[in-house]
């Protein structure tokens, strides 16, 4: 068997593979060693072993030699459809457990009725949401569980902050009030960093 890279197309030969479908196009996503990785129909990463290939899967390139035609080699009887979808690199949204960022949403919600929808959007200096969020850190450290101002949890105060943060570092970078921060790129016509200048 030749050397198997990434992007080598295999035609699935096995019926009883779970989340394969006989017939359909996988390509292989990652090779190391004796495993090699296909995208399921699920969207989902599923290792293979190497030696499954000779029975379970058509290599199509070895076969044909030339640029798979997915017209030639589909079956003609299938019935079941399967888009493509190139998901590699993106971001995996099923990760995230949504439940856990509730307490996140409320304090959201009394931020709203106290200031304005999204108030917090218009910026806040990074300093001050760290200091913020260290906090609430703090206080859940020494033992207690909820905000006395609020009465929602600190964790949720605490995931709030991290996502303030997030938005500051990624759409308002002039709100960056370190102390000692990296350099933003632009220079100006004397060769001066504009954030330098202007912090």
């Amino acid at each position: 068997m030749r050397e198997i890279k990434i992007g080598d197309k295999y035609l699935c030969n096995n019926d009883e593979w779970t989340n394969f479908t006989k017939g359909n196009i996988y390509e292989v996503n990652y090779a190391k060693n004796y495993l090699i990785c296909f995208i399921d129909d699920n969207e989902n990463l599923c290792w293979v072993h190497k030696s499954t290939l000779a029975t379970d899967f058509k290599d199509l390139q070895q076969a044909n030699d030339i640029k798979v035609n997915y017209e030639i080699v589909k079956p003609k009887n299938e019935t079941k459809e399967h888009g493509l979808r190139y998901n590699e690199g993106k971001e995996r949204w099923s990760l995230v457990d949504f439940e856990a960022l509730k307490p996140m949403v409320k304090v959201l919600e009394f931020g709203a009725k106290k200031y304005d929808d999204h108030n917090w959007k218009k910026g806040l200096k990074t300093t001050e949401i760290c200091e913020s969020l260290l906090r609430h850190l703090t206080a859940y450290l020494n033992g207690e569980n909820n905000d006395k101002e609020t009465n929602i949890s600190h964790v949720g105060h605490i995931l709030c902050n991290a996502m303030f943060l997030s938005y500051m570092m990624q759409n308002k970078p002039e709100f960056d009030t370190r102390y000692n921060k990296p350099c933003c790129g632009n220079w100006d016509k004397n060769g001066q960093c504009k954030c330098k200048k202007n912090g």
